[in-house]
């Protein structure tokens, strides 16, 4: 873990950077994501900031309203941006930790719980957060 600075979460699916060809739903992606910033805080890594903005056929074809494709939910987790989110991703690799879609339990993410909420507060856009609080 010494050699890693930065951590990523690799949602799945084809990942461009910048969108996601297919990949899980946010329910799973949210796992990884959780994974994702427990071992940042544990290891002192920095986070690279999450691809959410994801492209899916099946939504397309069954002509749902919800395509599913997360764009403008989640502000950026931190101040990295897009070229060095790239030139991270391609050219330093082996400073990066990617977290992966392996394991979907809250059994290890119980005792973050707060943790959890607290980022995902943090990043959840705006007029989404007021959504959520109109609900009864």
């Amino acid at each position: 873990m010494k050699k890693n600075k930065y951590i990523y979460a690799s949602l799945g699916g084809l990942d461009f950077l910048f969108l996601r060809l297919g990949g899980p739903g946010l329910c799973n992606l949210l796992f990884v994501w959780s994974r994702m910033i427990i071992l940042s805080k544990k290891h002192h890594l920095k986070i690279i900031p999450t691809t959410w903005f994801s492209l899916k056929i099946g939504p397309y074809l069954r002509k749902e309203l919800d395509k599913r494709s997360y764009k403008g939910f989640f502000y950026p987790e931190n101040n990295i941006y897009f070229f060095k989110k790239i030139f991270l991703l391609i050219f330093k690799k082996k400073q990066i930790l990617k977290v992966n879609h392996n394991k979907v339990s809250f059994d290890d993410l119980i005792i973050y719980r707060e943790f959890i909420f607290n980022k995902l507060s943090n990043i959840i856009h705006q007029k989404h957060l007021k959504a959520i609080d109109s609900f009864n």
